[in-house]
């Protein structure tokens, strides 16, 4: 069985982070908790192959209280959030 991790690369878009980004700096508040994922988008879009950059940015979004702000800015992380994250099999 191979790593789920090791095409992550093929599925992660860095150019799509890097907009996501752009985009949240633009319309979300500056927070200690906005930092932290916009810190682990832009470590995953530095390495997109990286596994452990995707669980990072993974629980920074679950530890973000505007969420649905986050995905309304930027969809393309909806994508990130149904890769591996949810998956306990």
């Amino acid at each position: 069985m191979s790593d789920p991790h090791m095409d992550t690369d093929q599925a992660i878009d860095a150019d799509q982070i890097e907009t996501s980004v752009r985009l949240l700096r633009m319309y979300l508040d500056k927070t200690p908790e906005t930092e932290a994922l916009l810190s682990a988008l832009e470590a995953l879009q530095q390495e997109p192959q990286n596994g452990s950059y995707l669980n990072q940015f993974t629980r920074a979004f679950k530890q973000y209280e505007m969420q649905g702000a986050v995905l309304t800015y930027a969809p393309y992380l909806m994508n990130l959030l149904s890769e591996d994250p949810f998956d306990n099999h």
